[in-house]
């Protein structure tokens, strides 16, 4: 079987975009709120 220079850039090209968007979407996504996070976000509303 023969594999083309042009399929395994493809590939190689794949992975790299997918590590980088992995990466890229660990570093965004914002850590689970702490208890005192979810009270003074709640708070200003509840107080009016």
């Amino acid at each position: 079987m023969k594999i083309s220079l042009n399929f395994l850039v493809r590939i190689i090209g794949m992975c790299v975009l997918a590590y980088v968007g992995n990466t890229v979407g660990r570093v965004l996504s914002a850590p689970t709120p702490d208890p005192n996070e979810v009270l003074a976000n709640n708070l200003p509303p509840l107080a009016g």
